[in-house]
């Protein structure tokens, strides 16, 4: 075989040396310390998020999801997803099913809050160990832990790491799309290329099946630009292009052929039902936002490390990292075309980029690996200003959030004539501004002494107080930021009706009710619009059942439910306080005859 044969061979280590600048790990390779990396990986991610998982009250977005997992575990019914009682077709069920399993195995059954959320964190973990396995593969061990930790300890890790919705889930499956398909590429081997691929078309329907098309969206525009950009087109055959399709059809077409035999509409229906459009993609409705926003957005969640972001986009194009143009190429196309997908979607929100942020943390790696150990691009003396840079960031922060917590303090008992803790955003604000203090100092002096070390020649020594610097500032705000959670009123509230109004009690909710409130009550609630219609469907129910009913109003709208003659007012609550600036709302109880004597507290 000649060296060019050789060279197209995709089984030969000659190619794999093509793809990367260097000869292919061995099989022998992944040793104790790879599986030490996976477990300091962990430990990043769950140290700043475990509480938040339990303590934070649900939002509203989270309560969709949590809803409807009890609705599946207390109906038995895993095809059609119900929140409410109601089909909700509108997100596809990986989220609802993990959330269900994970219930099963670690909560006897019982939905809880911090099952609901379990998926997303094994999700973050999934795409940081896949961070890992990449860039193990394409860059080196130290670059590929130096990458995950960066992702392990993002804004974009840290805040939806534990939210309640599939982009999390979603962003782990497709971060192994993408590490299935490297190594698939780089297999020195068939029976590892045909391993590979089969585990990149599964992980592909898996994806979509958490929140389709937007991987099929996401990695078909990806590998459809990479092969056409990077000579190596003539791979497509070795990807499975038969079998692999068929793979993921097996993964997608049960769940909608199941729900056809479900609900009563035909499948063109059903379809437009479906958000396949998920993400924004094809409708939705504007949030105003420019058409650059998901560029501001990536920005932010890849704080803290966006002194790293200019690197990181100029790396696939540097001279000094030729040898790993190839994957740099791959992640750099990765986040370019996710970040155009989503802006040519009417809808645009946040979390819908943390698809990208895997790829965005591959190239800081390599470029930190750059500055703090190899030296091949950057001098280390931009290390040290990176460094110094980053300390004097968070002593800044010290001094703004301090003068800025005082400052609106004197403003707010000046201005709104109240005393200094008579203010309900005093008692909520003060704490986290404490908290971000503490979190902003510890972050500086880390970074300090991360300087230290690196003047005396201990680079390790100061990426990993970096690391710990930005870890520890978000687990010391995390912890201040669950002491001004706005939902603690609705999570109260519920779980007040759910006590004082235990089964066989039904409880209706007459004008807006939170979904969060829903999930706290503890059982689906029948809602009734606040308008005449919703009144006169309301009376009819309660003319038609015989049984215990009790009608929750929220003043002022509880006002009309005084006038009528089929209901008695039993209770009243405290209601949920709409804002920091106003006192809490009141919630009126209301029972007709049968549920008046079974709702004695």
């Amino acid at each position: 075989m000649t060296t060019a044969s050789a060279r197209d061979d995709c089984d030969q280590p000659a190619d794999s040396a093509a793809l990367c600048g260097r000869d292919p790990p061995r099989p022998d390779q992944w040793r104790g310390r790879d599986w030490g990396c996976l477990l300091l990986l962990a430990v990043l991610l769950v140290a700043p998020t475990g509480t938040r998982m339990r303590d934070r009250a649900l939002d509203n977005h989270e309560a969709f999801v949590a809803v409807t997992v009890r609705g599946m575990l207390t109906s038995g019914d895993w095809v059609v997803p119900r929140f409410n009682g109601e089909p909700r077709l509108n997100k596809t069920p990986l989220q609802y099913w993990a959330g269900a399993l994970a219930s099963m195995a670690f909560a006897g059954g019982r939905p809880t809050v911090e099952m609901s959320r379990l998926p997303s964190l094994l999700g973050a973990l999934l795409a940081a160990a896949m961070v890992f396995v990449i860039g193990r593969d394409a860059f080196s061990r130290r670059a590929g832990l130096m990458g995950a930790a960066i992702f392990a300890t993002t804004l974009a890790a840290i805040r939806y790491g534990t939210y309640a919705r599939p982009e999390m889930l979603m962003t782990g499956l497709v971060t192994l799309c993408f590490a299935a398909f490297w190594l698939g590429l780089r297999a020195a081997t068939l029976r590892r290329q045909v391993a590979w691929f089969s585990t990149f078309w599964i992980s592909l329907g898996l994806a979509n099946l958490a929140k389709g098309p937007v991987p099929l969206a996401v990695v078909g525009g990806t590998l459809v630009v990479f092969f056409a950009v990077s000579g190596l087109w003539r791979k497509i055959p070795r990807m499975l292009p038969v079998l692999g399709p068929l793979l993921t059809v097996a993964v997608l077409a049960p769940w909608p052929l199941l729900l056809m035999t479900r609900i009563d509409h035909p499948f063109s229906q059903m379809l437009g039902e479906i958000e396949l459009h998920a993400g924004g993609m094809t409708s939705g409705r504007s949030h105003h936002h420019a058409f650059f926003y998901y560029v501001s957005a990536f920005v932010v969640l890849s704080t803290p490390w966006w002194l790293f972001i200019p690197g990181a986009m100029a790396s696939p194009f540097v001279g000094a990292l030729k040898r790993f143009r190839k994957p740099l190429l791959l992640c750099w196309l990765w986040l370019v075309v996710t970040v155009i997908v989503f802006t040519l979607g009417k809808e645009k929100r946040e979390h819908y980029i943390l698809p990208a942020m895997p790829a965005v943390a591959l190239m800081m790696g390599l470029v930190a690996e750059d500055l703090f150990f190899m030296r091949r691009w950057l001098t280390e003396r931009t290390a040290r200003l990176v460094m110094a840079f980053s300390a004097a960031a968070m002593a800044v922060v010290v001094a703004v959030v301090g003068a800025a917590a005082w400052l609106s303090h004197v403003w707010i008992a000046r201005n709104w004539q109240i005393g200094y803790w008579d203010s309900p955003l005093v008692m909520r604000a003060q704490p986290l501004s404490d908290w971000i203090l503490a979190a902003a100092g510890l972050a500086a002096a880390l970074c300090v002494t991360g300087w230290a070390l690196l003047r005396v020649g201990r680079p390790r020594g100061a990426f990993v107080a970096l690391v710990l610097a930005c870890a520890g500032g978000a687990t010391l705000y995390m912890m201040g930021d669950e002491r001004v959670d706005m939902a603690l009123d609705f999570r109260t509230n519920g779980l007040e009706l759910s006590r004082r109004l235990p089964p066989p009690i039904e409880i209706c909710f007459y004008g807006d009710v939170e979904e969060r409130t829903i999930f706290y009550v503890g059982r689906d609630s029948r809602v009734f619009d606040e308008n005449k219609e919703g009144l006169a469907r309301l009376r009819s129910y309660l003319a038609s059942t015989d049984g215990p009913v009790v009608v929750v109003g929220e003043w002022p709208v509880s006002a009309v439910l005084h006038s009528q003659p089929e209901l008695t007012k039993i209770a009243s609550l405290p209601g949920p306080r709409k804002s920091l600036f106003e006192t809490p709302s009141r919630v009126d109880v209301f029972a007709n005859p049968a549920g008046r004597a079974a709702a004695v507290p």
